[in-house]
């Protein structure tokens, strides 16, 4: 080395710079997965809430599908954690035959010849047979109440029927208790109903469910209670609980009586949910 000349500095870099350079990729990198962290909080916060917002609406479909198909008669029983009404099995003409059955034909058109099936009869449901002296057939005293004691389909024509009740197919045979008063051939307007509950119940786990169980026709027994879909908040937080109101919108905080129930809300909060699911049923002629 020449006297006098200043030691030249090797290429690279110093400990100083490898310090400073591993910081910045430190806070960068630690940025970069602060992101995606979050991005993947969010992304999974929306799937649990789409999630248990489609939870509540399968939740909601049973029960509206049978509140619809509720039968005025008799008169359901409305609480704010709990509707029990007679769901719809069948309603239209038939008639009487010669062994004491009733025959419900269904019908083809319902607009123009009446008839309604929404499921075949089964023991422990209602036939309610209106008595042709009476004007009022939202009460419980227009029809007689007979126990359906079996329930078979059919599709054989019956001659002793009247058109188109005997020749339209398939038909539902009823043997009832007590059989229907009048004469073979007669005809008949009735429905058949099933008394269904649904109610909020607490499962053993604490948490809240909403449930429906089958009752016999009168109401007096009725199956364990089957949980439909849950867990759900408690009503006291915001989750599940039934609400009415009348044909104004107007809230009943106590539903008296069927006839002044014009809207039915279910409420239901899954506990992912940030906010509740209302679904809201008109009820049958409202």
């Amino acid at each position: 080395m020449p006297a006098g000349s200043a030691p030249r500095r090797r290429g690279g870099t110093t400990l100083i710079e490898l310090v400073i350079g591993i910081a910045v990729g430190g806070m960068v990198a630690s940025a970069i997965v602060g992101v995606l962290v979050r991005t993947l909080r969010a992304v999974s916060d929306t799937t649990r809430e789409m999630l248990a917002a489609r939870e509540a609406q399968l939740a909601l479909a049973p029960f509206a599908l049978e509140l619809r198909s509720a039968s005025t008669v008799p008169e359901p029983l409305l609480t704010d954690s709990s509707a029990a009404f007679s769901t719809l099995v069948l309603d239209g003409p038939g008639c009487i035959l010669p062994d004491g059955r009733v025959l419900i034909a269904k019908r083809v058109d319902p607009v123009s010849s009446g008839g309604a099936w929404h499921t075949l009869p089964a023991t422990r449901d209602r036939a309610l047979i209106l008595q042709e002296q009476s004007g009022l057939h939202d009460t419980l005293d227009a029809w007689s109440t007979h126990a359906v004691l079996d329930a078979t389909t059919s599709i054989a024509v019956h001659a002793s029927c009247p058109r188109p009740v005997g020749s339209a197919a398939p038909a539902a045979l009823l043997t009832l208790d007590p059989a229907p008063a009048g004469d073979a051939g007669d005809s008949l307007v009735l429905q058949v109903v099933r008394r269904v509950r649904w109610a909020v119940t607490r499962g053993g786990d604490g948490a809240w469910w909403l449930g429906r169980r089958r009752c016999d026709a009168d109401g007096s027994a009725c199956d364990p209670t089957q949980p439909v879909a849950g867990p759900f908040l408690r009503a006291a937080d915001g989750g599940i609980r039934l609400a009415y109101a009348d044909s104004n919108g107007v809230p009943i905080v106590d539903p008296a009586t069927w006839t002044d129930v014009a809207l039915i809300q279910l409420w239901l909060r899954p506990r992912d949910a940030r906010g509740p699911t209302v679904g809201a049923v008109r009820r049958p002629g409202r």
